[in-house]
């Protein structure tokens, strides 16, 4: 669906890159591989068992030569940072500890530019960033500062902080300074509007930025 978006308002780079931030166990990297419009995807997971699911996923579906998986978290800066894993299911670990069995674990962390380097893909072959990090994706736009003057689509699953009411509302401005147009996606349906109108109360809104 994301792709015939993109590709409907003229927003569909063909043959690019995509960075996954938050590939998870791999259901996602495998479709967007597959999907026809991309000829790679960086996948960036920092859980270890996920990551572990993910290569196997990969390896499975024969997509080695077009995934490049990345055990790294995505932030503002480089170093490393305290990951919490669920106990329960590792794919609901995030770098904000939600429960307080959550178990910390010391992982390294990337800007989004560190792991395109890294990679030595240039931010204009870029075609989608995809994001779906627990809550942490304020911290990971914020070292998407040159993909984001590019105008490079991202896809977002936004989860607000109830600790921090006012930071989805801050981090909409921030995005509103790169970017005016939006799909907002509910249940089955999608509508298009502006940055500045997506529901800021809404745990798992995904929202595709288009320009």
């Amino acid at each position: 669906m994301v792709c015939r978006i993109l590709d409907g308002v003229g927003a569909l780079r063909r043959n690019s890159t995509v960075l996954e931030l938050g590939a998870g166990r791999g259901a996602t990297t495998t479709e967007l591989a597959i999907c026809g419009a991309f000829t790679r995807v960086l996948a960036v997971e920092p859980e270890p068992e996920n990551f572990r699911a993910l290569a196997r996923k990969v390896a499975d579906k024969n997509l080695d030569g077009v995934v490049h998986k990345v055990p790294s978290a995505a932030g503002m800066i480089d170093g490393m940072i305290n990951f919490h894993v669920n106990r329960t299911d590792s794919l609901k670990s995030s770098v904000r500890q939600k429960h307080a069995s959550d178990m910390p674990l010391r992982t390294t962390v990337n800007t989004a530019q560190t792991i395109l380097d890294d990679a030595r893909v240039p931010t204009n072959q870029l075609g989608l960033v995809w994001i779906d990090i627990e809550g942490y994706e304020t911290m990971a736009c914020l070292g998407l500062l040159q993909v984001m003057r590019q105008s490079i689509p991202i896809y977002v699953v936004m989860s607000p902080n109830p600790a921090q009411p006012g930071q989805t509302a801050s981090f909409l401005r921030f995005l509103a300074t790169h970017y005016h147009r939006c799909v907002v996606f509910d249940d089955e349906s999608a509508r298009i509007t502006t940055i500045m109108d997506i529901p800021t109360n809404r745990v798992g809104q995904r929202v595709l930025i288009v320009d």
